[in-house]
């Protein structure tokens, strides 16, 4: 065990320092480098070379790591690698506040406060130079917020709210971060603002229709739900508003989930993997991780269908297993992009729910990754894989876990336009669709929204190699 006193007592003349080319405050124990705000927020993947990056992107593992380890009841094995978290010597500031909170619940209160004295110490004496920067007011906001300083958190929230309504995902933070300290009327009041005048009325209101109902803002996410209505132009529109009004107890027509998905991601392709990874989007990883824990030989001498490919964000690891890797979608302009990347052997546009639209053939291996959770019943999308799935061939997925006990053998559609499925109701349509029990399934975090975890649900399962009856 790391003796905590000592520790705290070795670390206490730290400083948090502002650099106006650094979109981060840090607990500083030594000199400060500059770090770009470009390159402050590659991942690991993209860091080596750069010890700095590297160490940041190593922070943040160290603390998903922790998190995970407090949920699994290791608490001295969480206190040991916050300590090895702190030992870096300087931390992004939503670093620091994370660690702060998570040695606090690990009954360090201790540590805990020392870190937030220091962390609000260094905010304040460097207010000038941070307002000169709306993204950092709104970091340092949510930081203080997170560590329950309201009053500091809000004076810093007034300062930036003249600049946020320029940029809507700088509005959406605001948003959050009102809504979290009890002030959804200035919340309301920004989106509303931001939203006059926009040529594309239609997203702008279905997107913060999405983000109060996220918020539990029931009478905000009403309003712009209406206000989206107003503004619909095509049936592609109209099925998106569909999904929502269903969504919030409207009653509608029909759901159109092929136009809904058409619309949604025919918009998103452009800017579908930044937008991930500001959302910490696991899917991939987690199918990634599960592929492993099989220990599937990699010989790549397998054909792979990734169903709903997207932008091409797991082709490159399913490469090693596969002579063919075809990736399918709904959206022509999700396929533009994966083609871009050269990472298929073969593209296709697919109605997961039309068995006609499936490339010939069958496969050895199906993957889908945050797909299901645009479909509800599931019956017909995993029938139509139990058709075109080999003998012996896998099939991995993950959906958002619906943990509502009332819905035990179901899913729901939530206001986030996305369903939910049990883990109940995926057993028993697998079974009901030909799977045996499948041989992974599992619960981890599948991204962040609102600064919120989305549970999702991991499940691999394979399909007999001989029929027996």
């Amino acid at each position: 065990m790391v003796d905590l006193d000592l520790f705290v007592c070795q670390h206490s003349c730290g400083t948090i320092q502002y650099s106006e080319h650094s979109d981060f405050l840090r607990y500083q124990t030594g000199e400060a480098r500059d770090v770009s705000k470009n390159s402050a927020n590659q991942t690991c993947s993209t860091n080596h070379g750069d010890p700095e990056l590297e160490k940041f992107a190593f922070i943040d593992a160290q603390l998903e790591k922790a998190r995970d380890l407090v949920t699994e009841g290791k608490q001295e094995e969480a206190l040991r690698t916050c300590t090895d978290v702190l030992k870096q010597g300087d931390l992004p500031i939503q670093s620091a506040s994370t660690l702060a909170r998570i040695v606090r619940h690990l009954g360090q209160d201790e540590m805990a406060d020392q870190i937030t004295s220091v962390l609000i110490e260094g905010i304040r004496k460097n207010l000038e130079s941070l307002s000169q920067s709306t993204p950092n007011l709104i970091i340092a906001a949510q930081s203080l917020a997170d560590l329950e300083k309201f009053d500091d958190a809000k004076q810093l929230s007034d300062l930036a709210r003249p600049t946020v309504i320029n940029d809507v995902h700088l509005t959406t933070s605001y948003c959050s971060l009102m809504v979290s300290m009890d002030y959804e009327k200035d919340a309301f009041s920004a989106a509303t603002e931001f939203i006059k005048g926009k040529p594309d009325q239609f997203e702008i209101a279905i997107h913060f229709a999405m983000v109060f109902a996220h918020l539990d803002c029931r009478e905000s996410a009403r309003h712009f739900l209406f206000h989206a209505r107003e503004h619909v132009t095509s049936k592609s529109q109209r099925a998106q508003l569909n999904y929502q009004l269903a969504a919030h107890g409207y009653p509608v027509d029909d759901l159109d989930q092929h136009a809904m998905a058409v619309e949604l991601f025919d918009n998103f392709a452009d800017t579908y993997d930044e937008q991930l990874k500001l959302l910490e989007n696991n899917g991939p990883s987690l199918l990634y991780s599960v592929l492993e824990d099989l220990n599937i030989p990699k010989n790549g001498t397998r054909r792979i269908l990734d169903a709903g490919c997207g932008t091409g964000l797991c082709a490159p690891f399913l490469r090693p297993y596969a002579n063919e890797v075809f990736g399918v979608d709904l959206s022509v302009s999700m396929l533009e992009k994966a083609k871009s990347k050269s990472v298929y052997d073969y593209l296709a546009r697919t109605d997961l729910s039309v068995a006609a639209t499936y490339p010939e053939g069958t496969f050895d291996m199906i993957v889908s990754s945050d797909v299901l959770v645009y479909v509800g019943a599931l019956d017909t999308v995993f029938d139509n894989f139990q058709t075109i799935l080999k003998p012996g061939g896998w099939l991995l997925i993950t959906v958002e876990t619906e943990t509502d006990p009332k819905r035990a053998n179901g899913f729901r559609l939530y206001s986030s336009g996305r369903y939910k499925h049990s883990d109940g109701y995926l057993l028993d349509t697998l079974a009901q669709t030909g799977f045996p029990k499948p041989k992974i399934l599992t619960h981890a975090r599948l991204r962040d929204e609102m600064a919120k975890p989305i549970l999702g649900t991991v499940l691999a399962v394979q399909k007999p190699a001989f029929l027996t009856g």
